[in-house]
């Protein structure tokens, strides 16, 4: 009744299409990755990336290029988390905003960052990568020497 061999030449070929298929589905096949991994953090493409800066009579509510969005990204990566609140000014009129994060950035020279009620020291060149990004933009960031002032000791 039931021929053997074509019952298992079916099943085989069967079983191969799905292995097959389930390669295909996992790869991207030549389509780039959105989510870039390295020794510096998580970096998202094609994402809106926004910045916001409403001091000093400007107004500047823009999204940002991708290069200024994996920038913006690499910056806010490095930041340390800061052992105690630093006494510097932010709000939400100098901010980045990407995956519905904001990123409160101190607009009185610190170097530091507010994100989801913590803080976060980051490096003088890149504080100077985000001032000039913002400038880029339009935002004519005055007063902003980059200093010490406000130095935090970081989270251990």
């Amino acid at each position: 009744m039931f021929n053997l061999k074509k019952i298992f030449k079916l099943c085989t070929a069967l079983l191969a299409i799905s292995m097959i298929t389930v390669i295909f589905a996992a790869c991207s096949c030549g389509e780039e990755s959105s989510v870039i991994e390295n020794q510096f953090g998580t970096y998202y493409k094609n994402i809106d990336t926004v910045i916001t800066y409403n001091l000093d009579s400007q107004n500047i509510n823009t999204k940002v290029d991708e290069n200024k969005s994996l920038a913006l990204q690499g910056v806010l990566n490095k930041c340390e988390e800061l052992a105690k609140t630093p006494e510097c000014e932010f709000s939400k009129d100098f901010m980045v905003t990407y995956q519905e994060n904001e990123y409160l950035v101190a607009h009185d020279g610190c170097n530091h960052i507010k994100h989801n009620g913590k803080y976060y020291r980051i490096p003088v060149s890149d504080r100077m990568i985000l001032n000039d990004i913002f400038e880029n933009y339009g935002a004519k960031i005055k007063n902003q020497a980059i200093n010490e002032k406000h130095e935090v000791e970081v989270k251990k």
